[in-house]
């Protein structure tokens, strides 16, 4: 696998971990951006 593919699954990996932390926080509208952004990115 390319470097550039690496590092775009990790930052989409990334993403998702702050969408869980903040969903669990009940910061939902960043739970949305986050969620997004690492569909996005993947």
């Amino acid at each position: 696998m390319r470097e550039e593919v690496k590092a775009w699954l990790k930052f989409a990996e990334d993403d998702l971990k702050l969408a869980q932390l903040a969903h669990k926080e009940g910061i939902y509208h960043l739970t949305c951006f986050h969620a997004q952004n690492s569909e996005g990115e993947a």
